[in-house]
């Protein structure tokens, strides 16, 4: 993989999708040449933000990535409902996406954004008060994850559609092949077993039933 020789200040490409689709170009060109069985692909780079920006916060410049600060202040502040898919900087990277779809050659695969787990996304946009509320309101977590489950879901599907992916199949960020679709699940590390099982098993589960599996 020729990743590294390319910059991804995915701030700046954030607000260019021109640099981003050029760079991607380079890259995936230079991939397709080297003949491997990686899967030469573009890809939208926008992922810490996109899924959680749904339910508010702002983006910032944090070392060249796209992050955000903890913005709730408390679970009841969710809503019941999951946001449309119109908020945050969802429909600024559908378009980017549709831009990528537009305009890549034959042979070259646009990716999707990588997704965070949906309790990445919690701990994210909630602060680490919410390993506390796990033990202290556990169903009030339960049900925080549940929605951020749904909001995934929903997005996930729509970046499929514009790209053209199948619905039980990815092509990652790094050009391999997956049945499901892959997240970023790293904060999982932070918790025990029986808690893994209670809040992020039902998570894998339902991604599972959606996409076909995950990873």
């Amino acid at each position: 993989s020729l990743r590294n020789a390319f910059s991804i200040n995915r701030f700046e490409y954030l607000h260019d999708p021109e640099a981003l689709f050029a760079n991607e170009l380079a890259k995936a060109s230079a991939q397709a040449a080297i003949g491997s069985d990686i899967v030469p692909c573009l890809v939208v780079r926008h992922d810490p933000v996109v899924l959680p920006l749904l339910f508010g916060g702002e983006v910032a410049n944090v070392g060249g990535r796209p992050m955000f600060e903890p913005f709730l202040p408390d679970l009841e502040s969710l809503p019941q409902a999951v946001p449309s898919l119109d908020a945050g900087i969802a429909p600024h990277v559908c378009r980017t996406l549709e831009l990528f779809r537009s305009r890549a050659p034959a042979g070259l695969v646009v990716c999707k954004p990588p997704q965070l787990d949906p309790f990445d996304a919690a701990l994210l946009m909630r602060g680490s008060d919410l390993l506390l509320e796990m033990v202290e309101q556990p169903a009030a977590v339960e049900q925080l994850l549940g929605v951020i489950t749904q909001a995934f879901v929903a997005l996930e599907t729509r970046f499929k559609a514009i790209v053209g992916e199948p619905r039980h199949q990815s092509v990652t960020y790094l050009g391999t092949v997956i049945p499901g679709v892959r997240v970023a699940e790293d904060s999982l590390v932070n918790l025990s077993p029986e808690m893994i099982r209670q809040f992020c098993f039902p998570i894998f589960e339902r991604l599972a039933r959606e996409f076909g599996g995950v990873l």
